[in-house]
C-alpha cells in the first residue's frame, strides 16, 4: 500500500541528520497523504482525497488564507487535521439594519430555532485499495465501533449554547445497501 510506504519513507528521511527534513518536505509535496498517527485514518482519509470526482485537499496555509480573506482573525489550528478556528472582528455596520429590523419585525411567538448542518464522510465498507470492493461485515463493524468510540472524542470540545454536544445523524450511499 502506498500510504504506509510513504509514511515510512517520510519518517525515515526525517531521521537523517541535516538533509532529512528538507528531503521529507519534498516527499510530502510530491506525494501528499494524510499524516495522522492512526493508520486507519491515514489510509481512509488519503483514499477520500484521491477517489471522489469533486474532492480536493487543502493545506493549513490555504485554509488560513481563506479565513483571512473573509476578514476572520484570531486564527487557531484545531486538534483534528485541517481544522481551523477564527472569529469575525467586531464591526458596527450592522447597527442600522439591526435597529430597523427591531423596529419593523414582529416578535416571534414560541421558540426560535437555528438549524446548522455539518457534514462529514464515513463509509465503513470502503476498501481503500479497491473502491468497488467491500470490506467484510466484521471489518465494517470494527470500523464502526472505532468510529463511534473515537468520533465523540474528536468533537467533544464543540458545544451549543446550552452545553449540548454535536448531534450526528447517519446516512449511507444507496449503492451500498445490503439487507444482511
Amino acid at each position: 500500500m502506498a500510504v504506509p510506504t510513504i509514511n515510512v519513507v517520510d519518517s525515515g528521511l526525517r531521521a537523517v541528520p541535516i538533509v532529512g527534513r528538507p528531503l521529507s518536505g519534498i516527499v510530502r509535496h510530491l506525494f501528499p497523504v494524510n499524516r495522522s498517527v492512526q493508520r486507519d485514518w491515514r489510509v481512509l482519509d488519503t483514499f477520500d482525497w484521491y477517489s471522489p470526482a469533486y474532492q480536493s485537499k487543502h493545506t493549513y496555509e490555504q485554509v488560513f488564507r481563506w479565513f483571512e480573506s473573509c476578514g476572520l482573525e484570531d486564527l487557531h489550528v484545531g486538534e483534528v487535521p485541517i481544522s481551523v478556528r477564527g472569529r469575525k472582528p467586531l464591526q458596527r455596520r450592522w447597527i442600522p439594519s439591526y435597529a430597523w429590523q427591531r423596529f419593523t419585525r414582529r416578535k416571534p411567538r414560541g421558540p426560535v430555532h437555528l438549524i446548522f448542518a455539518l457534514a462529514d464522510h464515513f463509509e465503513p465498507a470502503i476498501i481503500p485499495e479497491n473502491g468497488r470492493a467491500r470490506a467484510p461485515y466484521d471489518e465494517q463493524e470494527r470500523r464502526l465501533e472505532a468510529w463511534c468510540r473515537d468520533y465523540p472524542k474528536a468533537i467533544h470540545q464543540w458545544r451549543d449554547n446550552s452545553g449540548r454536544p454535536l448531534v450526528h445523524s447517519y446516512f449511507y450511499p444507496a449503492e451500498q445497501y445490503d439487507k444482511a
